[in-house]
């Protein structure tokens, strides 16, 4: 199934995700080391960015995905959902209220995005894939204020982040982006008049 070159180039950038799971977001900590250390809570949703990536790939090449795949991804999304809002409560009174307001925004935003998607898109299949980039914008958003003020370490504004925080970035643009696109597709639903005699 062909796609536009707009979805294509937000699925080329989106593998920016990969990325900044292996390159240090803080300090000298990846979000694969500290998915291996502590703390895990706040790296293992970046690990999303390659599952994301590997469903964008297959819908765009398919446009489809099978009742499994999507009750697997739906899962998937919702048990790192979990993992990001019991993060927000465990910082919130630790000086992160900013982190935990804007991430809570954005988690809110993304499953509004995913329901209205749901019931009135055109690409119903992506509506899982929506939950998962949801849930890594939450986190990414949390982690990126939180390690910028300083909150969770580090000096003052920006200077707790390392290149992985920068590719952050661009992943949490990029799937925020995909999903407003993507909740924009309106299905067309056109009355189909009978032809006169």
């Amino acid at each position: 199934m062909n796609r536009s070159p707009i979805q294509w180039f937000l699925t080329i950038a989106g593998l920016s995700g990969i990325a900044s799971i292996f390159l240090s977001f803080t300090w000298s900590v990846s979000p694969f080391e500290a998915v291996l250390e502590a703390p895990w809570f706040l790296g293992a949703p970046f690990l999303l960015s390659v599952v994301i990536s590997a469903s964008v790939i297959r819908w765009n090449l398919t446009g489809r995905s099978s009742l499994l795949e999507q009750i697997i991804t739906y899962l998937v999304g919702l048990s790192m959902m979990v993992v990001v809002i019991s993060s927000n409560f465990r910082f919130s009174s630790d000086g992160g209220r900013m982190a935990v307001i804007f991430s809570a925004s954005s988690l809110i935003a993304g499953i509004f995005l995913v329901i209205r998607n749901h019931r009135l898109g055109k690409f119903k299949n992506f509506s899982p894939i929506m939950l998962m980039q949801t849930a890594y914008l939450g986190n990414g958003i949390f982690c990126l204020i939180g390690f910028c003020r300083g909150v969770f370490g580090g000096g003052g504004f920006g200077e707790g982040w390392r290149i992985g925080a920068y590719f952050a970035i661009v992943t949490v643009i990029v799937y925020a982006a995909q999903m407003v696109w993507i909740s924009c597709q309106k299905k067309t639903i056109s009355a189909v008049k009978p032809q006169e005699l």
